[in-house]
């Protein structure tokens, strides 16, 4: 796939200061303010090159991202998508830090509070001591959960050498409590009077317009069937293979994969043979707005697809109560806890495509669908990399789709495609010995 066209410094971060800036301010009762942007918020679908934008201008003005052996953010927001396309650029792995009910062995404790996913924990997992690592979000607020991250990436024997964030929101007064470690960010805003403002940034005003990515559906539909099967062939080892955690906590075997649980550390290009293969398998050309969730590997995969379709995204985000400025569905997903989906942006009549990095119980996929529909939108598909099938009830019997038959009874009409295929039986996760259902 072709890179990002090499522009000067000042183009991207224009971009990215015209994306945070004359944004307004809003306080609630109790005098906290706040402000909704695109990339955090989604209150309108963004172009995937607001993001190509803040990752190129990371690349080329923070130096010390250069010399790191692996990536670590949050998979929150757009800090999965903004990560995917910082790594992509120089060629590292990454780790997402996630939500869960307690750990396990290997991972790293990060941050013990009620958050987006309900009651839980956040952990890094895949962290190896000794390596180089780069701290990448998208905003830097108060400073408090990017200076846990950091403390985690340092408890687990790993040297921070740098903290990359795309906007630092200045009066909030993050800086202060990463001291210690070397701190760039792209633009820098006040949260002072009724608009955010450029402060302590000296980008000229020159605004630049936005480069278009040609749409690369029709490129990827022509793809050779060995070059498909190759790169499914890689994706599918990514799921199989994969020991089976037995936790008490949950209802259902659990494993580790990269994509979900960054252990190991996620490589840039398989995410990007997953985005070929949705784009392959998926019908994009019925759609005007792709909808993921932040949680896990959405963020990667809706970034890297948006890239190929040319077409805008939301991400869904979870809050323990329903939050936000959007419709929200109630849900219970595994670890995740009794928490809500909340989706913004989607205007009525709006064809979407939900892309997202795997179909197990189809609690996840139909909180968000639902969302979507609140909302007016038309849930036209729903587009996985990968399918957890489940041991059949008996002997003889095909394995168990839970996922794509709790989406069938609630939407008849919601076409489900899913990419790759794993068992989850036994020890380890295996391969069905054919393909279960058409693509």
């Amino acid at each position: 796939m072709a890179e990002y066209d090499e522009q000067s410094p000042l183009a991207f971060l224009s971009r990215v200061r015209d994306h945070f800036s004359e944004q307004p301010i809003h306080r609630d009762a109790r005098g906290n303010i706040s402000a909704y942007f695109g990339v955090t918020d989604f209150t309108e679908p963004i172009d995937c090159h607001v993001i190509e934008d803040m990752a190129q201008a990371m690349v080329l003005t923070a130096p010390a991202l250069s010399h790191v052996d692996v990536i670590v953010s949050i998979a929150d927001r757009s800090g999965g998508a903004l990560t995917h396309a910082v790594a992509r650029r120089l060629g590292v792995p990454y780790i997402l830090a996630n939500w869960y009910p307690d750990g396990s062995p290997g991972e790293i404790e990060v941050e013990r509070v009620p958050g987006f996913s309900g009651n839980g924990v956040i952990f890094l997992n895949g962290l190896r001591q000794g390596q180089r690592v780069a701290l990448v979000m998208d905003v830097l607020r108060n400073g408090g959960t990017a200076g846990k991250l950091i403390d985690a990436c340092q408890r687990a024997g790993t040297t921070v050498t740098t903290a990359v964030f795309g906007c630092e929101l200045a009066s909030l007064g993050g800086r202060d409590k990463l001291l210690g470690v070397p701190l760039v960010s792209m633009v820098s805003v006040s949260m002072r009077g009724e608009m955010t403002k450029e402060a302590g940034t000296s980008i000229p005003p020159t605004r630049y317009p936005a480069p278009k990515t040609p749409n690369q559906i029709q490129e990827i539909k022509s793809m050779s069937s060995e070059v498909i099967a190759n790169k499914m062939e890689r994706v599918t080892k990514s799921f199989v293979g994969i020991p089976i955690q037995r936790n008490p906590i949950l209802s259902y075997p659990y494993s580790f994969f990269s994509l979900t649980d960054f252990n190991p550390a996620l490589e840039p290009d398989l995410v990007e043979d997953m985005a070929d293969l949705c784009v392959y398998y998926g019908d994009f050309t019925k759609c005007d707005v792709l909808v993921s969730e932040a949680d896990r590997g959405g963020g990667p995969l809706v970034q890297a697809i948006s890239l190929r379709t040319s077409l805008p995204y939301v991400m869904a985000n979870w809050y323990p109560s329903g939050e936000g400025v959007g419709a929200s569905s109630e849900a219970q997903v595994g670890f995740s806890g009794q928490g809500r989906i909340v989706v913004n942006g989607i205007a009525p009549e709006t064809r979407c495509i939900f892309v997202d990095d795997m179909l197990s119980s189809g609690g996840t996929a139909e909180g968000v669908v639902k969302s979507i529909v609140q909302l007016g939108g038309i849930p036209v598909e729903g587009v996985f990399i990968s399918e957890k099938l489940y041991p059949p009830k008996n002997p003889g019997e095909l394995p168990v789709r839970k996922g794509m038959q709790r989406l069938n009874a609630t939407f008849p009409y919601f076409k489900v495609t899913t990419v790759a295929q794993f068992i989850a039986d036994g020890d380890l996760t295996s391969s069905p010995a054919n393909r279960v259902g058409d693509f």
